[in-house]
């Protein structure tokens, strides 16, 4: 099957992922086949490619040895810790046993287990090393003696870590345990909230003196939009243990602003600014506070310090891809919100194509520069997130009202949607509500999608929505079909005559329109 050299690998979503429509009697040779074409690729110095054949197999071949070890290499290599390390993990309880495969297997546990924050679960596994059988079965003797080196540089990274701490090194090792399956439960492959509060209030009793775990449960209040009970948290860390603690400041701007308690976060803010920080993941949690309050430039020159810094954006980038991505989007939004759209393209041109997740806003936030468009936000500002994660107080709400704004209703069912969900949504919600229709509208070019948000959004009567369907339809903002999909709900309103001449950017040019000859031009070149 041809590859698509266009589109990056995600894990579970390669060109190449559709289940083997194959009989039973050729099943072997098919497997074996493919395992060489893999095996081939990786050896290439390809593991992207790889996986293109080999994540499709998952489901049928999980439990075949040497398919999962090659499995796990391959997204090591193409930088999938997360996934590397779930494969990992899930061969050495998968049969045959064998002490060479169950040796590799640990001594890469070890390796991404610290590349991805979590040294506590490496000293765990680094304790069942034998060396000298790791060599033997990666056929290289040097191998005995990295293998060790990486054995005490976990150790000793453990005990520093318990004097600082000033705990006994056994009390200190259950501590951090508990911390990694916690920070799994959060960010793993299989995410439990709820569960990950209990582990995190086991560990702040077992060391109440470490920020750590009021901080983790605090984030995850804020992911459940649990405001009040997030920055609860933060503040005790503040008021408590450490008034200049980066993420509980960074947190509590956050909290504040989602609460509409701007005044109340600029101290926070300010404190936080006078931090000195060292160029690396620390400057986004300050670009996530400085969001809040418009401050582009000040985004920009933090950012710049972090996604130039080769080194120190590849170790980033290894730790948690998906925020060092998000990094990338924050520098290209303050750019073309601080007025700098030449430099936002730029930047926008050398990462296209090279993103794993948050690929639709970069995307669409590329395409808006690249064609000269207005940001869709109140100004012409871009999104610098997704309105549910930049307003987590309304996430639930988006959750619901997503689906129904994206599909027009049946009649019976009609007023029951506008009264007891959508205006509701509108009126508790407020501006961040009309922020999401934008986003929906601005993402989407499906005709049925767009005029069911925008139909929707005015029958909704809510407070605004007029306004911003106006700013949808006359400004620059999305491309010519999608502002005729906001002037025909105008017309079909009642808000603006079919006949009406509107002025309507055309070509990104101004023009004298109606929606009637709008018909008949897009009629003649479909």
């Amino acid at each position: 099957m041809a590859k698509d050299d266009n589109k990056p690998f995600r894990p579970g979503n390669g060109p190449n992922n559709r289940r083997f429509q194959i009989r039973d009697e050729t099943l072997e040779r098919q497997f074996s086949l493919k395992m060489v074409q893999a095996r081939k690729l990786f050896n290439d110095k390809k593991p992207a490619d790889a996986l293109t054949i080999l994540d499709p197999m998952k489901d049928k071949f999980i439990g075949r040895g040497e398919f999962i070890d090659l499995l796990g290499a391959c997204y090591a290599s193409a930088g999938f810790i997360y996934e590397a390390r779930e494969i990992f993990t899930r061969a050495l309880t998968t049969p045959p046993k064998h002490k060479y495969r169950d040796a590799l297997n640990k001594y890469n546990l070890v390796r991404l287990c610290a590349l991805t924050g979590s040294p506590f679960i490496a000293y765990e596994y680094s304790q069942q090393l034998d060396c000298d059988i790791v060599a033997e079965a990666a056929n290289r003797p040097s191998e005995s003696h990295r293998c060790r080196e990486l054995v005490a540089v976990v150790r000793e990274a453990m005990e520093k870590s318990a004097r600082e701490a000033n705990m006994s090194f056994d009390d200190f090792v259950t501590f951090s345990l508990l911390l990694d399956k916690g920070r799994l439960e959060m960010n793993g492959p299989d995410v439990d909230l709820d569960e990950g509060i209990v582990t995190f209030e086991q560990a702040s009793q077992l060391n109440p003196n470490s920020t750590t775990p009021y901080n983790n449960i605090g984030i995850i209040y804020l992911w459940q939009g649990k405001l009040e009970a997030a920055l609860e948290k933060m503040l005790y860390i503040l008021e408590h243990f450490d008034p200049n603690n980066l993420h509980a400041l960074s947190n509590t701007v956050r909290l504040l602003c989602s609460l509409n308690r701007q005044e109340e976060a600029r101290p926070y803010l300010d404190r936080l600014l006078t931090l000195e920080v060292e160029p690396h993941e620390d400057l986004v949690k300050i670009a996530e506070a400085l969001i809040y309050f418009n401050e582009d430039q000040a985004i920009y020159d933090h950012l710049k310090l972090l996604n130039h810094n080769e080194r120190m954006y590849s170790i980033f980038q290894i730790v948690d891809k998906a925020a060092a991505e998000q990094s990338l989007i924050f520098e290209v939004v303050a750019a073309a919100n601080a007025g700098n759209r030449a430099k936002a393209l730029e930047l926008a041109w050398n990462w296209l194509g090279g993103f794993e997740t948050h690929v639709v806003l970069f995307d669409r936030t590329y395409e808006a520069l690249k064609n000269n468009e207005s940001g869709p936000l109140p100004g012409g500002r871009f999104f610098y997130w997704e309105p549910k994660e930049l307003y987590p107080q309304a996430a639930q709400s988006y959750r619901q009202v997503g689906p129904l704004l994206l599909s027009l209703p049946q009649s019976d069912e009609e007023t029951t949607r506008y009264e007891t969900i959508l205006q509701p949504f509108f009126a508790d919600v407020g501006q961040p509500a009309l922020d999401y229709v934008a986003y929906l509208y601005w993402t989407n070019y499906e005709p049925e999608k767009l005029s069911a948000i925008l139909t929707q959004t005015l029958k909704s009567g809510a407070a605004g929505t007029v306004e911003l369907v106006k700013s949808l339809a006359f400004g620059q903002i999305g491309n010519a079909r999608q502002r005729f999909a906001a002037l025909t709900a105008l017309v079909e309103a009642g808000l603006v005559g079919r006949d009406e001449n509107v002025t309507y950017w055309l070509e990104q040019q101004p023009q004298t329109v109606t929606l009637t000859q709008l018909q008949q031009r897009f009629a003649e070149t479909s």
